[in-house]
């Protein structure tokens, strides 16, 4: 039975390769387009500033464990409030945590690889902190302190997963990273087309024409294949 679950996640996995390569295309032609403009360039800049800073501090002081588990259970359990299921029981502490939830499912249990949690806190607080304050003090930082937060995300989702973890074994390496990889980028994207000069209608039109083109290349590879 696992066998062939395996087998039908690592299926979705290779049909999400094309989307993958269509975003990376994306994303690239995204940061070139900030990078020429010569204030969102520099917005650009503050975030890499942020991101750097975030590494140097995890490869030479001790890492914040606690920080990560808090917010590793903490996407468990708000993937599962948003899904319908009740959170039941949530645990923390320094050697690690775990959340018990009335029912688990895809985004359940890949949601703290997928998503950077303190990004999106921050990014709400700001957006409700507004409705009440003036933030033009704080908004130059912003991007400073998401690109902190994403890296953290991310170098914290990659050493997880290079010491293997319980949650990608419902669905194996070839089902689990590719939806890991699609959350991420979802995540990227979006901020960077928020941020980008260009039209949003436009870029996401740039998004489809991208993913179809890499699914027709997929689809001539494979026809190809079997010719």
């Amino acid at each position: 039975m696992i066998f062939f679950r395996h087998l039908f996640f690592a299926g979705i996995g290779l049909l999400l390769l094309p989307a993958i390569a269509g975003m990376l295309d994306t994303l690239f032609f995204l940061l070139v387009e900030l990078q020429s403009d010569p204030v969102r360039g520099q917005t650009l800049l503050t975030f890499l500033a942020g991101g750097g800073l975030w590494v140097l501090i995890f490869l030479f002081l001790p890492h914040p464990f606690r920080s990560y588990v808090l917010a590793h259970e903490l996407s468990h359990a708000l993937a599962a409030w948003l899904s319908g299921a009740r959170v039941e029981r949530l645990r923390v502490g320094k050697d690690g945590g775990s959340v018990e939830v009335s029912h688990a499912n895809l985004l359940i249990t890949l949601a703290p690889y997928m998503f950077p949690f303190y990004s999106l806190v921050l990014l709400a607080g700001t957006a409700v902190a507004g409705l009440f304050f003036n933030l033009s003090a704080w908004l130059p930082f912003l991007p400073f302190a998401l690109g902190f937060t994403g890296a953290f995300h991310l170098c914290f989702t990659l050493l997880a997963l290079s010491a293997g973890q319980s949650d990608i074994r419902p669905y194996g390496p070839l089902g689990a990273y590719p939806v890991i990889a699609l959350g991420n980028l979802l995540i990227l994207l979006a901020g960077l087309m928020l941020l980008s000069p260009g039209d949003l209608p436009e870029h996401l039109r740039l998004l489809a024409g991208s993913l179809l083109d890499f699914y027709r290349t997929a689809w001539n590879q494979l026809d190809a294949f079997r010719q």
